[in-house]
Order: structure tokens, then C-alpha cells, then sequence
């Protein structure tokens, strides 16, 4: 997982994170042999369609999300 902390003055002072889910080789072979922030990945190919979910796979990992934010709760005792 890699994340970032930025903050934005305009329209209203404030901060937020942006977190990036990550597994082995989603660089290919940039940054540093492979390894490193997904920010060191060409944008161009970062935001190319060939990258983008399709509605099946973005269900799956809608399904996925929920079922471990459904354990955390479940953990803590929150609902």
C-alpha cells in the first residue's frame, strides 16, 4: 500500500489521503527495477483505459471491500 498526505488551501484549508492499493509487478519494470511508489509509472499508462475495471471486476472488488470492512466490524464490536 502506498498513501499520501496532501493538503489544499483553495476553497477551504483542508487534508486528505489518497491510498494506493498495490500488488507485485503493477509497475512493470519502472522505478526501481520494478519496485517503488506508483507514482514513478508513466501517467500515460497509469490512466489508459486498458488499466480501468470493468464493471464485472469492479463488483468483485466492491464484494471484497465489503466483506472485510464487514470482519473489522465485526472484530470491534461497531455497527
Amino acid at each position: 500500500m502506498n498513501y499520501e498526505c496532501l493538503g489544499n488551501g483553495e476553497g477551504g484549508a483542508h487534508i486528505h489521503w489518497h491510498l494506493f492499493p498495490r500488488r507485485a509487478g503493477d509497475i512493470e519494470n519502472y522505478g526501481n527495477s520494478g519496485k517503488g511508489p506508483v507514482w514513478w509509472y508513466p501517467t500515460e499508462k497509469m490512466y489508459s483505459d486498458a488499466n480501468r475495471p470493468g464493471n464485472e471486476e469492479l463488483e468483485e472488488m466492491k464484494e471484497k471491500l465489503l466483506r472485510e470492512l464487514d470482519k473489522l466490524e465485526n472484530t470491534t464490536g461497531k455497527k
